[in-house]
């Protein structure tokens, strides 16, 4: 059962965080207290594992409510750059509170390591949903990518930036609420301390936007926004999106034609460049009905991609109607153009010397 909306940040007990001396200098955290965690904390089950921890189902003991205990994976107890990290990702998480984000209460350690406790969210992620039910319909899709887009604007306008965003890690819930997860490897956007390993982007490649997987850029709100382009073409179309730089989006409803091939440009200028320019686009197809496509902002008026491609199909068949035509009457006339007018106008001083000579005659 989620906790109510009182329940925010003020929840949060940060036993004790590093300080950024402490991170630059490699310490490991031994200055946060260690505590029983089977005490304050009923394990009910596992429910998943990831590159930075695993994620255990668990009832709070004090609070009589379900959360979910995430803890860095056994191999990385011992290393202060992955401890880091981790205590990175609580004060990420602690600093930023809004609906469509999964909250964190706590940030502790026990005998075996440093742990969070997060809210539990009763229901699915979108990577399950997608095996579960295959693509999902434009209208949802229009619906979900809204609540991304404000839990990507929220955090950007923080100074943080995901840098794994992917179905796997946007839960939706019974009432089919958004949650955006998994903050293990935000950052602030101007950060001078870095936590990321040397040579080691962090990310899932298939949802990595090219400057990234290439390392010609650095993450920022431009790449958080290209991760949700691949998740919502997944959405629609059950398929990651393909590693080449050009494909056509011919197959993708009409609605979402425009705002994919603006967030899956490999160039990052040539993308949406913030969360709210998207999501103002989002809106306003939302308060339409989704029935699209709208010009987005920066489209100078564009529609979408089978719009465009009609009228200029029709723009040129009637050019190569014309073409024929003028080429049909080459071909079949008796005399070329330049000899036809010079008998017409022969024929015109004909009929004209004619009348003349009639008039004369009868005068």
């Amino acid at each position: 059962m989620p906790p109510s909306p009182e329940q925010s940040s003020d929840d949060l007990k940060t036993d004790r965080v590093l300080s950024s001396s402490a991170a630059s200098a490699g310490s490991p955290l031994v200055s946060i207290p260690q505590v029983s965690i089977d005490a304050e904390y009923e394990l009910l089950e596992s429910i998943g594992r990831g590159g930075m921890g695993s994620l255990q189902k668990a009832r709070d003991r004090s609070l009589n409510r379900l959360v979910v205990i995430k803890r860095i994976v056994d191999s990385r107890n011992s290393d202060p750059v992955a401890q880091q990290r981790f205590v990175r990702e609580a004060e990420a998480h602690a600093a930023l509170e809004h609906d469509n984000i999964v909250r964190i209460y706590r940030v502790g350690r026990d005998n075996k390591g440093l742990f969070l406790v997060l809210e539990f969210v009763s229901g699915e992620d979108l990577y399950q949903r997608i095996q579960r039910t295959g693509p999902v319909q434009p209208a949802e899709v229009l619906r979900i990518a809204v609540q991304i887009c404000q839990a990507l604007q929220y955090m950007h306008s923080h100074g943080w930036v995901h840098r794994d965003l992917k179905p796997a890690n946007i839960l939706i819930d019974t009432k089919g609420r958004i949650r955006v997860t998994d903050f293990g490897i935000v950052r602030p956007t101007a950060m001078a301390i870095q936590l990321t390993e040397t040579g080691k982007t962090p990310g899932t490649k298939p949802y990595m936007a090219p400057e990234l997987c290439n390392g010609s850029g650095s993450a920022d709100e431009r790449s958080d926004l290209w991760s949700l382009g691949a998740t919502l073409y997944q959405l629609i179309t059950g398929q990651v999106p393909p590693l080449s730089k050009h494909f056509d989006l011919w197959d993708i409803p009409e609605l979402f034609q425009l705002p994919l091939s603006r967030l899956l440009a490999a160039n990052p200028d040539e993308r949406f460049q913030t969360a709210e320019e998207l999501l103002l686009w989002l809106q306003a197809e939302e308060h339409a009905g989704g029935s699209g496509p709208t010009a987005a902002p920066g489209s100078a008026g564009r529609t979408g991609w089978k719009a465009f491609a009609g009228r200029t199909g029709l723009l040129l068949s009637l050019v190569l109607l014309a073409g024929c035509l003028w080429f049909l009457n080459a071909v079949f006339s008796t005399d070329p153009p330049k000899v036809q007018d010079e008998r017409e106008s022969k024929a015109e001083f004909i009929r004209n010397t004619d009348e003349l000579r009639s008039k004369l005659l009868q005068e």
